[in-house]
């Protein structure tokens, strides 16, 4: 750690605190990730979730990682490239201005991280805790920047109910894991977009949920009740709870999400398809009409360094 001087704290996260900081020897500045855990091995350091995938992803849409420091007192950093924001920041930046965000931004913002999730999920992964916080933005050039793959997993080849039932943050949730499934895939994700859509419309969540049945609720509050041939997985998940399936009409999606154009409306009930198997794919995503006029980040002569993260012992 000695080539790097730490600026200022910029976050505080479930595993390690961040910081801005900056190269010494090349004054470039850079985000360090001190983590909280010490390590008493390199090899516990590489084999940790966010070490292992970022290491051979190589995205404009990814966040970069630099490399991993681990000291002699068995303090471990990842030092990533530096973004200016997150996107709850930026959300909530607009939201204090009163002041909603353009539909062509949104559009951009939504096409980029959905680009992300393909490259994500065309290496079998899942990142299962995407929401704006997890979220980067670099305003230079418009960038996006998926981070945080700390539970990140890769998606089981068979359905085996091997997954952990609580993943992503509430408000981002998909309706199969409200309801505790562990047979759930790279949908969730899909689902998380749609959430973080509606939300930069709105400079609110659309699924605001204080326990797991009240989420339930405002989900179906939007989406309607299913009949059950719809989603027979997701009627034997509320069995299983000993719950019964909320009962509602499809709600106005356009009333909610009242600032946003018919084909984004369509994006969104594209989306917000209860059952997982009737979801689109990122890449169904990206053939949607409503990117017919996206503009992609600043005029996309930003060219990736081909580096991926390197790893220092020292």
């Amino acid at each position: 750690m000695n080539k790097y001087q730490i600026i200022k704290s910029i976050g505080d996260g479930t595993y390690g605190q961040v910081y801005e900081g900056i190269n010494i020897e090349t004054n470039e500045k850079v985000a360090i990730k001190k983590l909280k855990n010490k390590m008493s091995s390199w090899e516990e350091c590489i084999l940790q979730n966010e070490i292992r995938f970022l290491r051979k992803l190589d995205n404009e849409n990814i966040i970069k990682l630099i490399e991993v420091i681990r000291e002699a007192n068995s303090d471990v950093s990842y030092i990533f490239e530096l973004c200016d924001c997150n996107l709850f920041e930026f959300i909530e930046k607009h939201r204090k201005q009163k002041m909603f965000i353009s539909e062509a931004k949104i559009r951009n913002i939504v096409y980029q991280i959905t680009c992300g999730i393909k490259y994500l999920h065309s290496f079998n992964i899942m990142h299962r805790d995407l929401k704006p916080e997890n979220i980067l933005m670099k305003l230079n050039n418009n960038l996006i920047k998926l981070a945080d793959f700390g539970t990140a997993k890769e998606v089981p080849q068979y359905k085996d109910n091997s997954l952990t039932d609580y993943v992503c943050t509430r408000w981002y949730r998909a309706p199969e894991c409200t309801l505790k499934s562990n047979n759930y895939d790279e949908k969730i994700d899909i689902w998380a977009i749609g959430c973080i859509m509606a939300e930069l419309y709105t400079l609110k969540p659309i699924f605001p949920g204080i326990d797991e049945f009240d989420q339930l609720n405002r989900i179906i509050k939007v989406t309607g009740t299913p009949e059950f041939n719809d989603w027979p997985e997701g009627f034997a998940l509320v069995q299983k709870l000993n719950i019964r399936m909320p009962n509602y009409n499809k709600g106005n999606l356009k009333q909610i999400v009242f600032n946003a154009n018919d084909d984004a409306i369509d994006f969104l009930e594209y989306i917000f398809q209860l059952n997982p198997e009737k979801r689109p794919t990122a890449a169904d995503l990206l053939k949607h009409p409503y990117f017919t006029e996206v503009q992609r980040p600043g005029s996309y002569s930003y060219q990736m360094k081909n580096v991926r993260g390197r790893i220092n012992k020292n």
